[in-house]
């Protein structure tokens, strides 16, 4: 709770949303939402949710939220990544323009292409195919953390598991949505394909940890 909300008034709310998924997922885990604590907890976030609101967010993540609603609003200052964003998606039909030949991209329309709207980048260049092709694969690897999970005998490691992927599957799912205007743009890369080496290390340690659990596990089992 503390390191959620440090990092919610630190205006890194992608890595806010991270942590609290985490959280539910030891939760989960451990049953708690079974309880009487559920009610309470539901009405402190709503509380919470309507003191972030109107206390705590700062004036730029107030005018990010209204241009999610209506990026149009401010096309040229808040509402400019939403717009420039759904336009490169958009644009790109089935097949894409081809490889470095998006106009939105090239031309410098859109912000951030190399981190945050790296996916827009793909869906107008390589068009729906190559944003698909980018989506099943994320898939297939949660998908594959899960698995290894299931077949683990030792709960804390099963945990383990189990929460990276949900940090991993927030993450895409964050990226994704702010880069279709789904939901407000708040800055989180796109786990193994946006630019940024500190990314690409928490989340490589991430992957290694789970593969150690498991292999951890399976020498154990070989030699008992």
């Amino acid at each position: 709770a503390i390191v959620g909300y440090l990092t919610i008034i630190d205006w890194r709310l992608g890595l806010a949303s991270a942590v609290i998924v985490a959280v539910v997922v030891y939760m989960l885990e451990k049953k708690i939402w079974l309880s009487v604590g559920t009610i309470v907890a539901g009405s402190l976030l709503v509380l919470a949710i309507d003191v972030a609101l109107h206390e705590i967010l700062q004036p730029h993540q107030q005018l990010r939220i209204q241009a999610f609603i209506n990026p149009f609003i401010d096309p040229q200052g808040a509402g400019w990544n939403v717009i420039q964003a759904q336009t490169a998606i958009s644009s790109g039909g089935v097949f894409g323009k081809g490889f470095l030949q998006g106009t939105q991209t090239q031309l410098r329309f859109l912000p951030e292409q190399w981190t945050d709207f790296i996916f827009c980048v793909i869906a107008e260049e390589f068009g729906l195919v190559g944003a698909g092709f980018v989506i099943i694969i994320l898939m297939l690897m949660f998908l594959r953390l899960l698995n290894l999970a299931i077949g683990l005998k030792d709960p804390f490691s099963q945990m383990v598991i189990v929460g990276i992927v949900g940090i991993l599957f927030t993450h895409v799912l964050i990226n994704l949505g702010s880069s279709m205007g789904i939901i407000p743009v708040i800055g989180v890369p796109l786990p193994f394909m946006s630019y940024g080496g500190s990314s690409f290390l928490i989340n490589s340690i991430m992957l290694a940890t789970c593969l150690n659990l498991y292999l951890r596990q399976k020498d154990m089992s070989h030699f008992s």
